[in-house]
Parts: C-alpha cells; sequence; structure tokens
C-alpha cells in the first residue's frame, strides 16, 4: 500500500465492550487538534429482550462543569451517516457480529456516543471506537494499546 492512513488518524476507547443492561453514557472523547470524528460501534452477541438507541452529544468542556458546560445533542444536520437508521433501529435481537458507523461534525470540543436500552435487556455486547481523523498537525503521534 502507498498511503499512509497510520500517521493520520488516532482512536479513543468511546466504550468498553460490555454486556450493558442499562443506559450508558459513552466516554467523552477530546478532539483537540483533529477535525473529524466517526465512530465505530461493534455488536457482539445478539440483544435478547431489547437493544439501544444511539445517539451523539457534545459540550465546550468534558461534562465535568469546569467551565459549566451542559451535554446537548449533536445536531442532525452535523451527524453524518443515519443514525436512526443505521443504529437505533437495527441494534436489535438479530445483530450479532456486526458493525455500524456514524460520524460527528459537531462544534464543539468534546463528543460522546449515548446508549439508551430499548426493551428490557437480558443479554447482549456492544462497545465503540471513535476514530479522530484530519489532524491540524501531522504525523499524528504513535499510539501503544
Amino acid at each position: 500500500m502507498e498511503f499512509d492512513l497510520h500517521s493520520r488518524v488516532n482512536t479513543a476507547l468511546a466504550l468498553a465492550p460490555a454486556a450493558l443492561a442499562a443506559d450508558t453514557n459513552g466516554i467523552a472523547i477530546d478532539t483537540l487538534g483533529f477535525n473529524g470524528l466517526e465512530y465505530v460501534i461493534n455488536v457482539g452477541t445478539a440483544f435478547v429482550g431489547g437493544g439501544f438507541d444511539v445517539t451523539l452529544e457534545e459540550d465546550d468542556d468534558d461534562g465535568s462543569g469546569s467551565p459549566v458546560g451542559t451535554w446537548t445533542a449533536v445536531p442532525s444536520d452535523e451527524i453524518l451517516g443515519r443514525l436512526s437508521d443505521t443504529i437505533a433501529a437495527q441494534v436489535i435481537i438479530t445483530d450479532a457480529n456486526k458493525v455500524y458507523r456514524v460520524g460527528s461534525i459537531g462544534k464543539k470540543r468534546h463528543q460522546r456516543a449515548v446508549f439508551t436500552e430499548t426493551g428490557t435487556i437480558s443479554a447482549g455486547v456492544i462497545g465503540a471506537v471513535a476514530i479522530l481523523s484530519h489532524p491540524r498537525d501531522i504525523p499524528v503521534a504513535d499510539q501503544s494499546t
């Protein structure tokens, strides 16, 4: 391969893979130094009894309140991909071993994915990774995982 993606992206854990059984806020992603954000949402084992609606939120701070900030929904015209079709309508009982992606061009520095339970889930595993792209400075520092 001739093109170098490795030096032009960074990754961050957005939601540790887990058997979620309740509404869960993903980890705050600091987008400082990057102009693009894509979430890769991984569904492991199929859900039993429901699924998850996935929404994206943003905040000027990291949610810590310093400076005072409040998480708000990323406006729909700043979401790349159709969340309602590709995520919320499909993360259900038949979605074992699937991967979905959705991007955000939200204008605030901190972003997160929010997973809202639909139904009463008794089994199922889901996780997410954030891919930060279009860095202001390249190459992006190498990461150890």
